[in-house]
């Protein structure tokens, strides 16, 4: 391969090397636009979550309260 086709593929690895890069860019862009409101949902969703668990271990807690007082 002579010197013009060194100097294609050498732009051609170039253009590759940019696209990959640009896209990485909008990638990173997109997600400190979002963070905020991400961050929010999440937040909210482990809340639910503890909640629930938390009246999950109440409602264990009373049945077992509830098994020790049953006559043997």
């Amino acid at each position: 391969m002579g010197p013009s086709g060194d100097l294609e593929d050498s732009n051609s690895e170039r253009n590759l090397k940019y696209r990959e890069l640009r896209r990485r860019e909008q990638e990173m862009q997109e997600f400190l636009r979002t963070y905020e409101q991400t961050k929010g949902a999440e937040t909210r969703a482990v809340g639910a979550a503890q909640a629930e668990v938390v009246r999950t271990l109440e409602g264990v807690s009373r049945s077992l309260a509830h098994l020790r007082h049953l006559p043997s």
